[in-house]
């Protein structure tokens, strides 16, 4: 793998900013610091001319990450991938925040700023406010790619999870145990990939000739403190459902503390399934089934994808899509 600035950083002790002003010649660094970055150069064998390549060619060599929040396991790890993946490829990431609740203020300003120049290309992770900036993007000719997008209307290059298809495994798996009393906690419905789990849950209660039951819907929104209000209170009900499937895994571990505090034993009393594959489900008590993800796979298509968008080697509108899989733990037994 070809040495880059972060192997340079790691070795010298300092950060990739100082790396970079050494490598342009700023002024503003330590002389012991630009020793050390040196040293580690000389010692690494990091090509210089690479970098100064990279500054004729007028690209930056980073790339940027638009989401809303690091608090969901989910959007947290595919971050990750992606930096990995993007490393892999000489690149580094410069990562913006929307806040949980997609604030379009700051989405847009951040679009704004990384379309500027400042980074070679964009990655928009579940985008509140798409429709209202792609067109600018594409008017820009600035590459692009979406992860886990609100609208499928829209042609754009983009990596999907099938979550339709996982919606419907999940239901699907609950059934097959037995179970016909099945409540949903929905994620955020202004996200696609909600509104697509919701659409699974139905597909598979509707092809087992189960009767859909609104009460059994909750809007969950991906918050912790909703889904456990929401469990609660179907739980408490006399004829409370005897399964439930969470959007994600941190809705679906609210359940799980939810039916702890009224005595319920899982999954003697209740069946959970949730949504994702965090780390956290194979170390909780029971470990939660769920319906994984690939963040690692997700990660590169979207890297290659973009790489391959900056070189105009791509169709700017080819969407990859990705199947979900059924991961069963200790937390689903029969009904």
């Amino acid at each position: 793998m070809p040495i880059n600035i972060v192997d340079v950083a790691n070795k010298a002790g300092v950060c990739i900013t100082t790396v970079s002003r050494v490598l342009n010649n700023n002024g503003q660094v330590r002389e012991s610091n630009r020793l050390k970055v040196n040293q580690a150069i000389a010692e690494l064998g990091y090509n210089r001319n690479a970098a100064a390549r990279t500054l004729v060619r007028g690209k930056s060599e980073t790339l940027g990450i638009v989401v809303p929040t690091l608090n969901d396991p989910f959007w947290a790890d595919l971050v990750t991938q992606i930096e990995h993946a993007a490393f892999d490829h000489g690149y580094l990431v410069v990562l913006a925040l929307t806040t949980d609740n997609n604030d379009e203020v700051i989405e847009k300003r951040w679009i704004k700023v990384f379309s500027e120049g400042r980074v070679d290309g964009i990655f928009l992770i579940a985008p509140g406010y798409e429709s209202d900036y792609i067109s600018e993007l594409r008017i820009r000719n600035f590459p692009f790619v979406l992860l886990d997008n609100n609208q499928n209307t829209l042609k754009m290059p983009s990596i999907i999870v099938d979550n339709t298809e996982g919606g419907y495994l999940a239901t699907r798996h609950l059934i097959e145990l037995g179970h016909k009393r099945i409540g949903h906690i929905a994620g955020n419905l202004k996200h696609q990939s909600a509104r697509e789990r919701l659409q699974g849950y139905y597909k598979a209660l509707n092809q087992f000739d189960l009767a859909v039951d609104e009460h059994l819907i909750g809007q969950g929104n991906f918050a912790v403190k909703e889904a456990f209000r929401i469990a609660t209170e179907w739980l408490s009900q006399k004829q409370r459902p005897t399964a439930i499937f969470a959007a994600d895994d941190t809705m679906a571990l609210a359940c799980l503390e939810a039916a702890r505090r009224l005595n319920l034993e899982i999954p003697r009393d209740l069946s959970i399934i949730g949504y994702d594959d965090s780390s956290i489900c194979s170390v909780v008590t029971p470990c939660l089934s769920t319906i994984k993800q690939p963040t690692s796979a997700m990660a590169s298509e979207a890297v290659q994808l973009l790489l391959k968008y900056l070189e105009n080697k791509t169709p700017r509108n080819k969407t990859v899509i990705i199947s979900p899989e059924l991961i069963v733990r200790e937390s689903t037994g029969p009904g």
